[in-house]
């Protein structure tokens, strides 16, 4: 069908090591890769970068140099040296732990107040938990809303029907007690 495919990948190095993806199947002949140290280093250095085929690359360097001709200096040189000084491979050895160790504890959490945990067991910041069929998750979002709870109905992920039932929750802040105690009084087993 002559399409091309953009990759978005500015989660992947949270991913398994030896994750493949689509540019890699492809080697860069219909697939733009587009990644980003911003979300696993830090959100304040706004650095990404983008893999493409060759016949697109010199279209892409000339839409970049008329929108900004240059990044941030200091950004770049603190990349460089975190690269070549091996220190972003250890931070993603000791955030990869650290995320692991959330997901099972916020899995547990949330299976807790009678939520279940859709995502299998990986890696990310993200998991995918169903509500009860008896609750309106829409009702719900609405609800935490009003108790001044965000969560993220599955909807908004999901180009189906799928994420009807399902919340999309952020590990890092899925053990809040509010939270917590919020699910708990409309999801729980007394419910059902």
């Amino acid at each position: 069908h002559d399409f091309l495919i953009a990759e978005d990948h500015v989660y992947s190095d949270l991913g398994a090591e030896h994750l493949v993806s689509l540019a890699q199947l492809d080697e860069l002949r219909r697939v733009f890769y587009v990644g980003s140290f911003t979300k696993v280093l830090c959100p304040g250095v706004r650095i990404g970068f983008l893999a493409a085929p060759m016949t697109h690359v010199p279209a892409l360097v000339q839409q970049k140099v008329l929108t900004a001709l240059w990044g941030s200096a200091l950004d770049e040189c603190f990349l460089r040296e975190v690269l070549a000084s091996g220190k972003y491979r250890k931070h993603l050895e000791r955030l990869r732990d650290r995320l692991a160790k959330s997901r099972a504890l916020t899995s547990g959490l949330l299976r807790g107040v009678g939520l279940t945990i859709d995502t299998a067991p990986g890696d990310g910041w993200f998991l995918w938990a169903a509500v009860p069929e008896c609750v309106d998750a829409v009702q719900l979002v609405a609800q935490a809303r009003s108790a001044g709870i965000l969560l993220a109905h599955g909807s908004l992920f999901s180009p189906s029907a799928r994420g009807r039932q399902h919340l999309r929750f952020n590990t890092a802040y899925a053990d809040d007690s509010m939270l917590l105690q919020f699910l708990a009084e409309r999801c729980g087993s007394d419910r059902r």
